[in-house]
């Protein structure tokens, strides 16, 4: 009674296997759910077997805070400094700070191997900065070649970004909350994130062997409209390269 002669799971699944390979395992998930009434009440195991095993892959907070990441050398942060859209647009938004006398205070959110600041020590550009970070254990690594700033004391404009990052967290607004919790607003914002799905080629239906960081995508449309809901007052502005990056400028006459 409530069941469908008709039922086949067959495109669910090749349908959430599309989404999975396309970088929108949430997306698959969410589509695996959407079944007929009585494949809700009860579950077809062939979707059960393919939820399983996108579950399985996904990255969760405890692999970020306890992988190992490596610190980059002087050179490898000059050269990422140089050589991508990120790296020019903050090193950009610092030269311009540096020539009108001013340092900034950089927030960064989930640094990684901490390339930023490294490379931009290198380049010779004048700045404090502060990492948020889960990776605890390399803090003093990074600390011994960047010399970390006091939020208490800091002083100028204060730049927060986080890059590539939106994309891993099951939680995107974590970027908002993050800086809330400082009790700092930024004069500057810089996000990035891949335009759409990364890596489109027919090789990437074949995810099963790897772990799933990317979780969700974001055409330009829905990268800005997310920025805009975490940042209200904040005028925005959008490069839409192979990994897009947004710069949110504070706008003092913005009323709540």
């Amino acid at each position: 009674m409530g069941s469908c002669e008709f039922w086949d799971p067959e495109p669910w699944i090749d349908a959430a296997n599309i989404l999975t390979a396309a970088d929108d395992p949430l997306l698959a998930l969410k589509l695996l759910d959407m079944v007929p009434a009585y494949y809700r009440q009860s579950p077809d195991g062939r979707i059960e077997t393919m939820r399983k095993k996108i579950l399985g892959k996904l990255v969760t907070t405890n692999w970020y805070a306890t992988c190992e990441d490596v610190i980059a050398t002087p050179e490898q942060g000059e050269f990422t400094c140089l050589n991508t859209r990120r790296g020019v647009e903050m090193c950009n938004e610092v030269k311009r700070l540096n020539e009108k006398g001013l340092t900034p205070t950089i927030i960064e959110l989930a640094p990684g191997t901490y390339w930023l600041p490294i490379g931009m020590k290198a380049l010779g550009l004048k700045f404090c900065y502060y990492p948020i970070t889960l990776n605890k254990q390399i803090i003093p690594l990074a600390d011994s070649k960047i010399h970390f700033c006091d939020l208490e004391f800091h002083a100028g404009p204060v730049i927060y970004c986080a890059f590539e990052l939106i994309e891993h967290l099951h939680h995107e607004d974590d970027i908002q909350v993050d800086i809330e919790r400082l009790g700092i607003k930024p004069d500057l914002i810089h996000l990035s994130t891949p335009y759409c799905t990364y890596d489109g080629r027919l090789e990437s239906l074949d995810w099963s062997n790897k772990d799933l960081g990317h979780i969700r995508t974001y055409a330009p449309i829905d990268f800005i409209n997310v920025a805009r809901k975490m940042f209200k007052q904040y005028n925005w502005t959008v490069i839409p390269e192979q990994v897009m990056h947004l710069r949110g400028e504070l706008n003092v006459d913005f009323k709540l």
